[in-house]
């Protein structure tokens, strides 16, 4: 229990003035207590502001010694930087490629020389091989064999003879290299024999020496067979001609 609560317990314990008594009587005796009624009451308020006062200062150092100040700890700059992990990117490996097979390179069989005494043509193993027409030499010469008893060759006359003008090569067919001659690099000549007709023509070729390779010695067979001539004279007139053609292969 404060103090003012004591006086005001000690003032309700004194007596009321008389009702009876005159009223300035009555005045009198309430004066000196209203008086310490009202210094009692001027005390309690400045009672209550000193109060008031003392805790607002109380609460005011409470909060700083209850709440302290926050203090951030920093963080090294080593910690951090152990923690950084550098990623190397690594690109996937090729995928692996096929093996080329090697293809192994096979030799040509060789094929028999009809003519081993004869010499063989020289291949020149640097040249550029080009497939498509040779270059084709042609020459008309004397027949190897004398005119035969039938067919064209009958009553023929063989290139040489006296007072025979030859026959004049007119136009020509030039044969084509096979791709299995280019590739083996086979060239050199062939040589044919065949009736000149008194028409121009050419008939009955035949194959006196040719190359290791039948399909070019076939092909000239049927170029020379396709030329045309102007016929061969004798006295005048127009004799068949058995001559020898010669086919040269070339590669370029």
């Amino acid at each position: 229990m404060n103090k003012a609560s004591i006086r005001r317990q000690k003032r309700s314990t004194k007596p009321l003035p008389d009702p009876d008594a005159p009223r300035a009587q009555q005045y009198d005796s309430l004066a000196p207590e209203l008086m310490r009624e009202y210094l009692a009451t001027e005390v309690d308020k400045k009672d209550l502001k000193v109060a008031g006062v003392w805790a607002l200062v109380f609460h005011f150092f409470l909060f700083f010694i209850v709440i302290p100040t926050a203090r951030v700890e920093p963080i090294p700059l080593r910690d951090q930087m152990a923690t950084t992990i550098v990623k190397r990117y690594k690109p996937p490996a090729p995928p692996s490629r096929p093996k080329k097979r090697v293809k192994k390179k096979t030799s040509p069989i060789p094929i028999p020389d009809p003519t081993p005494d004869d010499p063989e043509p020289i291949v020149d193993e640097e040249s550029e091989v080009e497939f498509g027409d040779p270059d084709a030499e042609f020459d008309v010469g004397l027949p190897n064999s004398p005119p035969g008893p039938g067919g064209a060759r009958a009553g023929a006359v063989a290139m040489g003879s006296g007072g025979l003008i030859a026959p004049i090569k007119m136009t020509e067919v030039l044969p084509e290299y096979t791709p299995a001659a280019t590739r083996a690099g086979i060239q050199g000549d062939v040589y044919i024999e065949a009736v000149v007709t008194i028409n121009g023509g050419v008939t009955e070729p035949k194959l006196i020496r040719g190359l290791p390779d039948d399909e070019l010695n076939k092909r000239a067979l049927e170029a020379v067979a396709k030329w045309t001539f102007r016929p061969g004279y004798k006295d005048g007139q127009p004799v068949p001609v058995i001559a020898l053609f010669t086919v040269t292969y070339r590669i370029h």
